[in-house]
């Protein structure tokens, strides 16, 4: 999942200019998602319901505030806003 994420990187930074039919399935959607599973894989390996993991999981649930709002400020890409927000709500949810 990391080497697919920094391949996901390399591929959005590469194209910065695509159209947004192509930018949004290609680049936002799978970077955004392979985001998500490191941070859901890696809390599915820990497994634990102390202190500890509770401070770390709401570092992690900043870190996706973080993702979100580095791309929406540095690079004025809302679809990785949007895409974003439609997991984090999918993790609200479910």
């Amino acid at each position: 999942m990391i080497i697919n994420f920094l391949q996901l990187v390399a591929v959005y930074f590469r194209n910065p200019t695509a159209p947004r039919l192509i930018h949004l399935p290609v680049a936002a959607m799978p970077l955004t998602f392979s985001f998500f599973m490191i941070l859901w894989n890696g809390s599915v390996m820990v497994h634990c319901h102390g202190l500890v993991c509770r401070v770390l999981a709401n570092v992690a649930v900043w870190g996706i505030a973080a993702f979100a709002g580095f791309f929406l400020l540095a690079f004025k890409d809302y679809y990785v806003g949007f895409a974003t927000a439609f997991l984090a709500a999918g993790l609200g949810v479910g």
